[in-house]
């Protein structure tokens, strides 16, 4: 487990972290890369439970071993929840969009016909 003891240390974590957020609000503030900001968020959040998981729970005693273990699982559930917003809005440009105007003479023509 040496290479995730060096992929934790901070010499090499921090640096990593800030570039990927880095990128992230750059592509967010250019509106851009959609995707890539999905899958570098997955990755972060990823790469914070692998290190939540392996390196943060309290095993002291059991009380506390049930507190850690408690928020660790609430921290999964919300990476579960974000892999499937993740799933959800990966092509979301691929989206059939919906023209209003199709709708109003869809909607009028359909009073109109009732209305006779």
């Amino acid at each position: 487990m040496t290479w995730l003891d060096d992929f934790y240390n901070s010499s090499v974590a921090i640096p990593l972290s800030l570039v990927v957020l880095a990128t992230i609000s750059l592509l967010s503030w250019k509106k851009r890369g959609h995707q890539v900001i999905l899958a570098l968020t997955l990755f972060l959040y990823a790469r914070y439970l692998l290190w939540r998981g392996l390196y943060t729970l309290n095993t002291g005693d059991w009380a506390s071993l049930l507190v850690s273990w408690t928020v660790y699982t609430a921290e999964a559930y919300a990476f579960v929840q974000i892999v499937l917003f993740a799933y959800h809005a990966w092509s979301h440009s691929n989206a059939k969009r919906c023209h209003c105007a199709a709708i109003r003479t869809s909607i009028s023509s359909s009073r109109s016909s009732m209305n006779r």
